[in-house]
């Protein structure tokens, strides 16, 4: 396969809005002939005789701004976006391509009370549980090659994944944020030149640093 997905999406982003031009990044949109990642590895891996594809893409790119054509200048198809960041799809590749264990909520925990939101789970784990200020909320069996997905009534506090695999527990944890307080600065990539690119990442947090 050459150019297998080609599903878009953004980063952290809960729902679709076209007129800011940004995605749910449950990577759940798909253009009119591509499918979503689940989609195409289960396609993949039920034929042994399917030698393998290549992903569409790694990173997003200048040029082919789907699915916003006339008004962006960049495409939405990378598992990285233009600042080499990962999207959640990363995660669900990590969890079926890799042996270790891998259990990641996304996207926050910052929404309006008692907003109906939709949260992707993106594991390994044969069994995951999600608990919202220590009350369990869900639970769900995982498949093979499944992204699992639920739909909670917004609260603000601590929304944790609890995954079971091999007999062994793992967490992940999402927490809401108050107000920004101060930016935290982290040295992504140094720059080792006059002609070199160098990337910072800078977060808003609050004052317990969330």
């Amino acid at each position: 396969g050459t150019e297998e997905t080609s599903f878009v999406s953004s980063r952290d982003c809960l729902v679709t809005d076209y007129a800011a031009q940004e995605l749910v990044s449950s990577c759940n949109v798909t253009m009119g002939w591509s499918s979503t990642a689940k989609g195409w590895v289960k396609y993949i891996s039920n034929r042994p005789w399917y030698m393998g594809s290549f992903m569409w893409t790694g990173f997003d790119y200048h040029g082919e701004p789907c699915p916003y054509v006339h008004s962006a200048f960049s495409s939405y198809f990378g598992a990285y976006d233009l600042a080499g960041m990962e999207k959640p799809i990363v995660y669900y590749y990590h969890a079926w391509w890799k042996n270790e264990p891998m259990l990641k909520l996304t996207p926050h925990w910052n929404h309006h009370t008692a907003e109906k939101v939709t949260v992707n789970v993106f594991t390994n784990c044969e069994h995951v549980t999600l608990k919202l200020n220590g009350k369990v909320v869900a639970e769900r069996d995982v498949e093979q090659f499944d992204a699992p997905e639920f739909e909670l009534m917004y609260e603000p506090g601590v929304l944790e994944a609890e995954g079971v695999k091999d007999g062994k527990i793992y967490r992940d944890v999402l927490r809401t944020s108050g107000a920004p307080a101060a930016l935290k600065q982290e040295l992504v990539l140094k720059c080792e030149n006059d002609s070199d690119v160098g990337i910072i990442e800078i977060a808003a947090v609050d004052k317990d640093g969330i």
